[in-house]
């Protein structure tokens, strides 16, 4: 019997924004020290919700040839997908920074607000062409997918919490630092933001890629052949 399914693409792709605030020049005189954080940064988490977009125009071997081009892996011999999700995680950041001038040229970096966003990028579901709309194997097909997508979101909603207590957690571990233009100093908090969020975002990816496996399995999809018959 010939083997087939639906999998997923998932990568994280992390943009980081800066916007820069410094403080006047005549602050100088006072800036003779960069040791304790003189401001609390507000913090904030945005949830992004990614739309649907459902394509019917491919054919199986043109999904198998996408499916190559994601990285990801066929499952076995003679193994054809008859639909796919594709998406990616995406974590972003805003920053802005107080940026003090210093004696000898430095300045004193301290984040005055770091706005996080963390969700998917649109959901691109294929269905093969061979299956006409509203056939038993297209409607089976898009059921399966939407399982996909369903899982996605309700992991999202899941570690949500977590993601607001790691990116607190990250912002007051945050320390004034010395820089030789605010524009290094920015990109320096912003890395160490991205260091602190990335083991959690892992966590979450491997979640992501245990629960959608389970509905990816050699006995799932037997279940789902035996449902139509025109494969």
């Amino acid at each position: 019997m010939q083997q087939w399914g639906m999998r997923l693409f998932l990568s994280l792709i992390f943009v980081f924004l800066v916007t820069l605030n410094p403080v006047p020049v005549d602050a100088q005189s006072r800036a003779n020290s960069c040791l304790k954080p003189s401001i609390k940064p507000q913090v904030s988490l945005r949830i992004k919700q990614a739309r649907i977009k459902v394509s019917t125009g491919r054919s199986r071997k043109q999904l198998l040839s996408i499916r190559g081009r994601s990285g990801s892996s066929a499952t076995g011999a003679g193994w054809q997908p008859v639909g796919l999700t594709l998406t990616s995680t995406l974590f972003q950041s805003q920053t802005a920074i107080q940026a003090q001038p210093m004696a000898g040229g430095l300045y004193c970096i301290q984040p005055a607000a770091i706005t996080a966003t963390i969700g998917f990028d649109k959901f691109k579901v294929f269905i093969a062409r061979e299956y006409p709309r509203y056939s038993c194997e297209f409607n089976i097909i898009h059921e399966h997918e939407m399982t996909h997508v369903d899982i996605f979101k309700r992991t999202l909603r899941e570690f949500t919490p977590r993601f607001q207590t790691r990116l607190n957690e990250a912002v007051r571990r945050l320390k004034p630092l010395t820089s030789r233009t605010p524009d290094r100093g920015a990109r320096s908090v912003q890395r160490d933001l991205q260091r602190a969020m990335l083991p959690l975002i892992n966590t979450f990816s491997r979640k992501l890629d245990q629960r959608n496996g389970r509905i990816d399995s050699p006995q799932s999809y037997l279940q789902i052949l035996r449902r139509c018959k025109n494969w």
